[in-house]
């Protein structure tokens, strides 16, 4: 058990592609792994709003249908909630954007 402990902490340094000497490149090391991260943080937030809006207009028309069953705020919560969805990746680019401009 000792062997297996000891190789595991000879490995790890070698697992690490390379050792950050400045505060530059740690925030590179940090920076490149959390790339795949915000993708994937993009797609869910469209999936969602592509559900939240389809259902808000579900919600909608079974208003119409019948206005004592569904309370006409839960479709328009449910439409505002997939929009703001939609428009959270924007917004997030937007910041990057403006924190690498103010950075240069």
């Amino acid at each position: 058990m000792y062997r297996f402990i000891i190789g595991l902490i000879f490995l790890i340094p070698a697992a690490i592609p390379s050792m950050a000497t400045d505060v530059l490149q740690v925030i590179e090391n940090v920076r490149v792994p959390l790339a795949g991260f915000t993708k994937l943080i993009y797609a869910v937030c469209y999936i969602l709003g592509t559900l939240f809006l389809v259902g808000g207009l579900t919600q909608y028309k079974q208003h119409r249908q019948n206005p004592q069953q569904v309370r006409i705020s839960t479709p328009v919560f449910l439409v505002i909630l997939g929009l703001g969805l939609f428009v959270f990746p924007w917004l997030l680019g937007l910041s990057q954007a403006s924190s690498y401009l103010n950075a240069l």
